[in-house]
């Protein structure tokens, strides 16, 4: 099983902007500025994109959508990893790695994906805030 060596970075945004982003999306605007270009838009979500600074061809994703159910329920939902084994039929391995702190968590995601497309390895930091 090979491990990935983490660094932690700091978060890609701060609580400041966090609390902007909040804002501008209660206000019903779209874009945080003009770096970031809608990438999809669906029934009730949308995904914007910006370039990564000093990666090229790697992009940075914000997202906002509506799901109709209890926050709390939600919320459980989402961090219950062991649940997310269960029904992610192409999820091989999903694990936390690190636990920075009481809000974060550093997850490993490894997920064989169906032909044609080739397996991936993700490793992700979430944090929450309730």
């Amino acid at each position: 099983n090979n491990r990935v060596n983490l660094q932690m970075a700091d978060p890609e945004f701060s609580a400041e902007e966090l609390a902007r982003y909040n804002e501008l999306i209660e206000k019903g605007e779209e874009t945080i500025d003009s770096s970031w270009e809608k990438f999809y838009e669906g029934v009730g979500f949308k995904v914007w994109r910006a370039p990564k600074e000093g990666s090229a061809g790697l992009y940075k994703y914000r997202s906002i959508g509506t799901i109709h159910c209890p926050a709390e329920q939600y919320f459980a939902f989402y961090r219950d990893l062991d649940y997310w084994k269960k029904w992610d039929e192409n999820c091989e391995i999903l694990e936390i790695l690190e636990r920075p702190n009481e809000n974060t968590q550093v997850i490993y995601w490894s997920v064989s994906w169906p032909f044609p497309l080739t397996n991936r390895d993700y490793v992700y930091q979430r944090f929450s805030k309730v």
